[in-house]
């Protein structure tokens, strides 16, 4: 009977709260990622998609690449099914095989919808072009120094730009913006 009481327990006690996805913050994305595009899917197989590239975002990438599909899991679900011509942002890494794999699940997979893109900073649509525009501009007036990042660590990125015109670019892109508050928000929990 104690055997099928802590059975109970333990069962009741586990529930999909218990676990969560880490998610990286976009700047840590665009750092780890070895290419990001915008494009729509091709084909899908049961393991992987054909993705026709429209913009490169980052790196280097022929017109259409072969994106392996990642497992969904009770704390990281796709907001939309994978079919032909569903528009997508990929964070993407290289697998070695001539696919891609996409990096830290649904936060590197993210669905277009009517030229909008949602993000996990909140519910509220940026508009492709914005999100391509900040993604560029983090990339040309950032560079990373701190090595591998955990969740316990302060992320140091270089600022390679004068103060004002990085304060101008951040008025003009929400998006890079964004991206900016997020490594300062995540580094003042961390001197909490």
């Amino acid at each position: 009977m104690r055997i099928l009481t802590f059975i109970i327990f333990l069962l009741t006690s586990i529930n999909s709260n218990a676990v969560s996805q880490t998610n990286l913050l976009y700047g840590m994305l665009i750092e780890k990622s070895d290419l990001i595009v915008h494009g729509k899917i091709l084909k899908v197989t049961d393991s992987t998609y054909e993705f026709q590239v429209h913009n490169i975002i980052k790196g280097k990438s022929l017109k259409e690449i072969t994106v392996s599909i990642w497992e969904e899991w009770i704390c990281d679900i796709r907001s939309l099914p994978l079919e032909s011509n569903a528009e997508l942002v990929l964070f993407l890494t290289k697998n070695g095989n001539n696919v891609y794999d996409v990096l830290n699940g649904s936060n590197g997979e993210l669905f277009v919808d009517d030229n909008s893109v949602i993000t996990h900073f909140d519910n509220n649509p940026i508009t492709v072009d914005l999100m391509i525009k900040g993604i560029q501009l983090f990339s040309k007036h950032f560079e990373y120094l701190n090595g591998e990042c955990c969740d316990y660590q302060k992320l140091i990125f270089e600022q390679l730009t004068e103060d004002k015109e990085l304060k101008k670019l951040m008025r003009s892109n929400i998006f890079l913006k964004a991206i900016l508050f997020e490594i300062n928000d995540h580094n003042k929990k961390l001197n909490n």
